[in-house]
C-alpha cells in the first residue's frame, strides 16, 4: 500500500506573535501524537502564498491507516477538551487542507 499524507496549512491571526502561533501548532502536533498520529512534520512557509504559514503533515503507512486514525478521533474526549480550550484562545487561522498518496 502507498504511503498517505494529510496536510493542513495555518497562518497566524492578526496581532498574534509568530512565537505564539508556532507554540499553538506545536500543541496541535503533541495532541495529535497523543491521539495516535506517529509521524508529524511541521514546515514553515516562506515564499509566495505560503509566506508566514506553517504546514503540518501527518504521514501514514496507507490511506486505510489514516482512516483508522480519523475513526479513532471520533468522540475522543481528550481531543475535544483541547479543541474547546484552543477556541477560547485563538491564535491561528486554518488556511487549507490537502491529502496526498506517495507514488514514488
Amino acid at each position: 500500500m502507498a504511503k498517505f499524507i494529510e496536510s493542513y496549512t495555518y497562518e497566524g491571526l492578526e496581532g498574534k506573535s509568530w512565537a505564539s502561533v508556532k507554540a499553538r501548532v506545536l500543541e496541535f502536533k503533541a495532541a495529535l501524537s497523543d491521539s495516535g498520529a506517529s509521524e508529524i512534520v511541521l514546515l514553515e512557509g516562506g515564499l509566495g502564498e505560503d509566506n508566514g504559514t506553517i504546514t503540518m503533515q501527518m504521514h501514514f503507512a496507507s490511506a486505510e491507516a489514516w482512516g483508522k486514525f480519523v475513526d479513532g478521533m471520533t468522540n475522543n474526549a481528550a481531543w475535544e477538551a483541547k479543541m474547546e480550550a484552543w477556541q477560547k484562545d485563538p491564535r491561528v487561522n486554518y488556511k487549507r487542507a490537502a491529502s496526498y498518496t506517495v507514488i514514488a
